[in-house]
């Protein structure tokens, strides 16, 4: 497999450039897109197709520190975002796997990941409503280590051959 090329980032997406490079040092069987757009609302910040699975990683570079109630993304005070990082990083992973299912390539494991840098979190790594949250530094182990079950190496090259027609 290997690396597609880079998506281009905003000025505001210093935390995405980050991710980025960190994503950059993965073993050569997993496939990084950086930037993509699959025709939908979503502007994916890095889809990793990894040996198990498939990954969207939804990066925030915010100051200060965020908590969890009742499964809701809140920063101190119970103030919530104007638009709720949660739900965005599952309405991406939703948005890819129809685009999958369209390719015909097939069910296979699509993960949420949402990865915070500058940001305190409660845990280094936690899973709220399904959702993997994490601190930027533990991503790459987040992908390498979180989930066990192994997808065909056939059904993640369709994969990765479909992801790429769409930065041709």
């Amino acid at each position: 497999m290997g690396r597609a090329p880079a998506g281009p980032f905003s000025e505001r997406g210093e935390g995405e450039e980050w991710v980025a490079h960190e994503l950059a040092f993965l073993p050569s069987n997993y496939t990084v897109f950086n930037g993509l757009r699959l025709g939908g609302k979503h502007n994916f910040d890095h889809i990793i197709v990894a040996p198990t699975g498939i990954f969207v990683v939804e990066t925030k570079n915010w100051q200060g520190s965020v908590e969890f109630k009742e499964g809701r993304l809140v920063f101190p005070g119970g103030k919530e975002p104007g638009r709720p990082p949660l739900r965005q990083v599952k309405d991406a992973a939703a948005e890819l796997i129809r685009f999958i299912d369209d390719a015909g390539c097939g069910d296979l494991p699509v993960h949420s990941v949402l990865c915070f840098l500058k940001t305190g979190l409660p845990e280094d790594i936690m899973n709220v409503n399904g959702v993997v949250v994490c601190k930027g530094e533990k991503l790459t182990e987040v992908l390498q280590e979180t989930f066990d079950e192994p997808v065909a190496a056939s059904i993640r090259d369709q994969v990765v051959d479909e992801l790429r027609k769409v930065i041709e």
